[in-house]
């Protein structure tokens, strides 16, 4: 008797996976027309229960809607980025947006004008954005009124801020001189405008000059995650060089160096710093783009300094993020500096 072929687990599961995939992409879909669709079920209305703060006039829930669709940062996978895109379609983002804003989320850090803009008119929404303003370092003083004074038309936009790149930039040059430029200017238009960073060197920058944004728009999680470069191989700007590689190009690099995986280079040094700023701070990346918990997350961040976090999420972690967040403000969070 011939002696049967062992399967491997994971081969089993791999085979399964495959024949299910397969025949979904063969089997035909229904086509349904926009009556065929059920009307949408009015959801319950239960934004009073969201911690709010304030950032000028502004009042702005604790969690914020980041922008960044699911699988934008997928370090060394590709998939998760065509993934999110298939996922995300219009109709899921709007249905994602009454769902955040039926849970107390106000505003949308950076997100697309024209689809916050069809979402309040067509669902009877009133969410604002943070939109973003590039001041690079080429910009003059002409140059940045006119895009304050475009930012300031933008209905949907509640604040603005020079975006975390554009931040980075700034610090490398040693152009911080710009930042001061761009909030007079601000502060003359009646424009409340904030900074973004991912370097440390930019607030540090700022702090040192005498410089004062409106808010910052600061990277901050910790590094207990597996993917996490490790703190001897770490460099300031490790954002915008090619040591660990590139997945698309399919260069892979120095596995030990930045690889789309790491956006706070030194919790503990950040909170030092942004113990000296008395601005609202609004916390980004606070998961490592999916690596840690939200549970892990929020905690650390808000424990930790942060005033408000931006989390990029898919419709069915919004309940959970919320709720996570209700809770934490629930007790009394433990923290040296001040809410501002």
């Amino acid at each position: 008797m011939e002696k049967k072929k062992r399967i491997d687990r994971r081969e089993a599961i791999k085979f399964s996976m495959g024949a299910l995939i397969t025949a979904s992409a063969l089997s035909p879909s229904p086509k349904t027309s926009a009556a065929d669709k059920p009307p949408r079920k009015k959801l319950k209305d239960e934004r009073s229960s969201m911690p709010y703060g304030m950032i000028g006039d502004h009042k702005v829930g604790r969690l914020i809607l980041g922008s960044n669709y699911p699988g934008a940062h997928s370090r060394d996978l590709i998939y998760p980025v065509d993934l999110g895109k298939a996922y995300m379609t219009t109709e899921k983002l709007l249905d994602t947006y009454e769902l955040s804003e039926s849970l107390g989320i106000n505003t949308v850090l950076q997100g697309n004008a024209d689809l916050i803009n069809k979402y309040n008119a067509e669902r009877g929404g009133s969410l604002k954005a943070i939109q973003c303003v590039a001041v690079t370092p080429h910009c003059n003083k002409e140059t940045i009124k006119n895009m304050l004074i475009r930012a300031k038309q933008n209905t949907t936009a509640s604040m603005s801020y020079i975006w975390g790149d554009m931040g980075d930039k700034l610090a490398i040059a040693d152009r911080m001189d710009l930042v001061d430029m761009a909030m007079e200017l601000a502060r003359e238009l009646g424009v409340t405008l904030g900074l973004g960073a991912h370097s440390l060197q930019v607030p540090i920058k700022c702090y040192e000059a005498g410089i004062r944004p409106d808010f910052y728009v600061k990277t901050f999680h910790h590094d207990k995650y597996w993917s996490a470069t490790p703190k001897e191989n770490r460099e300031e700007y490790c954002w915008y060089d090619m040591k660990g590689g590139n997945s698309y190009s399919g260069r892979t690099g120095d596995k030990d160096r930045f690889h789309d995986n790491i956006w706070c280079l030194d919790a503990d040094k950040t909170i030092e710093v942004m113990n000296k700023i008395d601005v609202p701070w609004i916390a980004f990346k606070v998961l490592a783009a999916g690596a840690i918990s939200p549970s892990s997350g929020f905690k650390f961040a808000f424990h930790n300094g942060a005033d408000f976090v931006a989390v990029g999420m898919p419709d069915f972690y919004v309940r959970k993020n919320v709720e996570i967040i209700k809770s934490l403000f629930a007790t009394k969070i433990e923290r040296k500096r001040t809410w501002v």
